[in-house]
């Protein structure tokens, strides 16, 4: 079987910058067919034709145990493979429309095959018009990684009485590790090799370094401030520093007291990872993002026998075992409060970090479960055990090429769909809990006056949340026992807050207050 798969990322972006995110997953599918599709694999490229045609057979050349016959051409040539095409994959499906009219033109058809994650960007581009426009014809399928994905597909699919548009057989395909990438290497051997204390507790952020799409790292540095400062406790944050973010880590950290608790190390190579892994004792995961698609950390943290704390986001939910390869932390929202029409107004970047403020982790828990984490042997002795197994059971790149392959073969069964999709808010499937009327607010200190710093430089947030007078208003709001999300919520409307549940939310994000449940 012939099959296409088209990228437009160029896998000479293998160090430093952009390595993490979709551009890593990109490359986790490529390496995946490469190593175990065992048929003819034509690879499409739209980036720039000399350099990213030489970069991809310099990655077919340095990958261990290619099984299929490879070339490596430019999109634009996609016509003249009219014939020698069984199956073309786009991996992030923003060229389906465009690809299926391509395919009104050849004389052999060839099944089209796309993969759709996160709700992203549905309210910022025209994605669900495209696809409701697309010749889709028998064979073709979606693929989503996670239930939650698929949740958010069949309501971007719908229109507002819940009636399903065109659209192909949609099936849940997760994705995989190259579990070679994870060989552990002794603690203490790794720890000197990067140049980190030996006798520490380690707890690692490794991914993208952004509080647009990815997570909003003050919010572990406030949950995690007295564990840190009572320990001898380090947070190592590693990863892909695009948005220059590691700055604002620094300013907030400095502010929270923590300057020689917190160590940022923007940029690593990729190919460290496994070492990152090996010398941390606990793994941090805490997205509060639609960007968030699946998540590969865990993946990796778990193959490599750590801790992964997490928050009940996404895909998150459905890779680690609770009490066996990690833990969750209770992740909230609140009952819909819309934030889709005016996505088109803003930048994205602001829209994502506006809605990632609908999102509150626990802090408490948050310590809690990071101090099990670090101090609980009987824990980490299950992870060390439960981890690597779970991942090579399930998460394998042999396995997702095996899924991948039962689906374009008609062998898979796809997801079934209600026969009336209407969904209030398709957000409501990403974070664990919806906090309900009755829940009690407590007053905290976790955060104090420090948000207009850490915020330094993030256009318009503080400005539009408007905290401060949230604060002020919340100080005649008795806190001192405690008060109902519902007498709480009515007290700042009769104070002229606008949007009380969210401000409420943004303040129970950085743990000016608690919840309990």
């Amino acid at each position: 079987m012939k099959l296409g798969i088209v990228s437009d990322t160029n896998p000479n972006a293998r160090d430093g910058a952009q390595i993490y995110g979709a551009t890593f997953a990109e490359n986790t599918w490529l390496e995946a067919l490469l190593r175990y599709w065992d048929d003819t694999l034509i690879i499409l490229t739209s980036d720039q034709n000399d350099q990213a045609i030489r970069a991809y057979i310099h990655q077919v050349s340095i990958t261990k145990q290619v099984q299929c016959n490879v070339t490596v051409r430019h999109i634009s040539e996609l016509p003249l493979l009219d014939g020698d095409l069984d199956v073309l994959y786009d991996p992030n499906g923003m060229r389906v429309k465009a690809l299926s009219e391509v395919r009104r033109t050849f004389t052999k058809q060839f099944q089209l095959v796309c993969a759709y994650h996160t709700l992203s960007y549905n309210h910022l581009r025209p994605l669900w018009s495209d696809w409701c426009s697309t010749d889709w014809r028998d064979g073709d399928a979606i693929l989503g990684s996670s239930s939650t994905s698929i949740h958010a597909l069949q309501h971007l699919l719908s229109d507002n009485a819940g009636n399903v548009f065109n659209h192909p057989q949609v099936y849940h395909c997760p994705l995989a590790v190259n579990l070679n990438n994870f060989n552990l290497v002794e603690r203490l051997r790794a720890r000197k090799l990067l140049g980190l204390p030996t006798a520490t507790g380690i707890v690692t952020f490794l991914g993208r370094l952004s509080p647009y799409d990815k997570t909003d790292l003050t919010v572990p540095m406030i949950g995690l401030k007295k564990l840190l400062m009572d320990r001898d406790v380090l947070l190592l944050v590693v990863g892909d520093d695009y948005y220059k973010y590691s700055s604002a880590i620094r300013r907030t950290a400095s502010q929270l007291g923590l300057d020689d608790k917190v160590l940022i190390i923007p940029n690593a190579g990729m190919w460290d990872r496994s070492l990152f892994y090996s010398a941390s004792d606990v793994v941090l995961c805490l997205s509060d993002s639609v960007q968030e698609s699946f998540g590969l950390t865990p993946l990796e943290a778990m193959a490599s026998g750590c801790v992964v704390v997490t928050s009940e986001w996404d895909g998150y939910k459905e890779t680690v075992i609770p009490e066996q390869t990690g833990l969750f932390v209770p992740t909230y929202t609140i009952q819909s409060e819309k934030y889709g029409p005016w996505a088109n107004l803003v930048p994205w970047q602001i829209h994502h970090l506006q809605m990632a403020q609908q999102v509150a982790i626990d802090l408490e828990q948050l310590s809690l479960a990071v101090e099990r984490g670090l101090y609980d042997e009987e824990l980490r002795r299950k992870c060390l055990g439960h981890g690597p197994k779970h991942v090579m059971q399930h998460y394998t790149q042999e396995a997702w090429v095996h899924r991948f392959r039962t689906i374009i073969s008609k062998e898979a069964i796809p997801v079934s769909w209600p026969s009336n999709c209407q969904f209030k808010d398709p957000f409501h499937g990403y974070p664990s809990r919806i906090i309900q009327p009755d829940n009690r607010l407590t007053s905290q200190s976790y955060a104090g006056n420090i948000l207009n710093i850490v915020y330094q430089g993030i256009p318009n947030l503080t400005r539009i949340l408007q905290y401060k007078d949230i604060l002020s208003a919340l100080e005649e709001v008795s806190l001192v026992q405690s008060i109902s999300w519902e007498d709480c919520v009515f007290s700042l409307k009769m104070k002229q807050i606008k949007n009380p549940q969210s401000a409420l939310l943004f303040l129970l994000k950085h743990g000016f207050i608690s919840l309990q449940e």
